[in-house]
């Protein structure tokens, strides 16, 4: 009877979460609140945050500086941020070269290959998210139209460029096709089979302060092209103030285990500190201030020998990568308050009934109104 009392009450706990909070199973297991050991209301359900907050932080009509990858790599190279060198923009409507010229057909690709001598290459769809579709190349032989794999696979280069699928994406179509971007050597004797990124998250508060309330380093695993979270990557988190590396989390679907070393090399991570940490916090902060009407960024940067180059601004970043590495996102000085100006009035306890997305935006949108007609007096 006991046993099934606190079962019950566990079925109750995790249902006023999910229903309540919005919160997934996932956020639920990772956060730590299948008991009430940690303070649930302190963290924002993604749930939440995507349907609701998003929208209200970042401009719709903003997304695009961010979410199309050729569309950002312009934009940040004209505004001196460090980048890849990024070639082109292959698309058989409306491809083009960073220098002007077409790049529509597999000739234009090859021709320009020929012109650039690129040292490795790097395909990923204009438009996409998560790593999905990347293709990252270790060597180039243009005159020999050959390609080669880190894992030492041959390919034809004419036959890559005619089989790549279609990537049409909301955010843009086409294939960005860049230099790939050498890791600085501490990052790679953790993981050398490839590239590890940051992810910065930085916030624009209502006083024009930019914050940084969340950052991790995530390290991929053997056999994979890229390190993300979704794809087996492990997430790390990281302290803001001075780089130094915590424990490492699998997401559930890869096992959610907690662990202080990467898997594959077994070299410690936790304990380490990042180098160029303070030069990668001040870029993000910087580069913050160059996507107008987009207030809630994560940046993906790669420490190089010679300091931090950005990957990709996304718009549509994870919440619970980064945040399952802290107390919670409210639990941080200033930010309920913060939000509560864009009308978010996030609860203190954790709702006993639960609340529909159209009820919460109604509520949201009714508080919104009241401060600005209060404002406007």
């Amino acid at each position: 009877m006991v046993f099934s009392d606190r079962h019950k009450a566990g079925r109750l706990w995790r249902w006023r979460l999910t229903h309540g909070l919005h919160m997934s199973p996932d956020e639920i297991e990772l956060y730590g609140l299948e008991t009430n050991e940690r303070e649930a209301t302190n963290f924002v359900a993604y749930r939440y945050f995507e349907r609701l907050m998003r929208p209200v932080l970042n401009d719709v009509e903003s997304r695009v500086l961010s979410e199309n990858k050729w569309v950002f790599h312009q934009l940040a190279r004209s505004a001196g941020l460090p980048v890849p060198r990024t070639f082109a923009l292959y698309d058989p409507m409306q491809g083009v070269t960073h220098d002007g010229r077409p790049c529509a057909s597999v000739d234009d690709v090859m021709g320009l290959l020929q012109r650039e001598q690129p040292n490795g290459l790097v395909i990923k769809p204009a438009g996409g998210i998560q790593g999905r579709g990347v293709l990252v190349y270790d060597e180039v032989d243009p005159r020999a139209g050959k390609a080669r794999t880190q894992a030492g696979e041959t390919v034809d280069l004419r036959e890559l460029v005619v089989n790549l699928p279609a990537a049409r994406f909301s955010s843009g179509s086409g294939h960005v096709l860049q230099e790939p971007v050498s890791q600085h050597l501490e990052l790679s004797r953790i993981n050398p089979d490839t590239i590890n990124t940051l992810r910065i998250v930085t916030h624009i508060s209502h006083d024009g302060d930019v914050r940084i309330p969340f950052a991790a380093v995530r390290f991929g695993r053997s056999g994979n092209v890229v390190d993300n979270w979704s794809r087996g990557g492990i997430s790390v988190g990281v302290d803001i103030e001075n780089g130094q590396m915590k424990r490492g989390v699998l997401k559930p679907k890869y096992g959610g285990r907690w662990i202080t070393s990467h898997p594959d090399t077994h070299v410690e991570f936790a304990g380490t500190f990042l180098p160029m940490w303070s030069r990668a916090i001040e870029l993000c902060r910087r580069a913050s201030r160059d996507l107008p009407g987009l207030r809630s960024i994560g940046w993906d940067l790669v420490i190089t020998s010679s300091g931090p180059v950005i990957l990709e601004a996304n718009e549509r970043h994870s919440l619970v990568m980064v945040q399952v590495h802290s107390d919670g996102w409210l639990a941080q000085p200033g930010v309920r308050e913060d939000l509560a100006a864009d009308g978010f009035d996030l609860p203190r306890r954790v709702p006993s009934t639960p609340l529909t997305a159209a009820q919460v935006l109604k509520r949201r949108t009714l508080k919104h109104g009241q401060q600005l007609m209060r404002r406007s007096c």
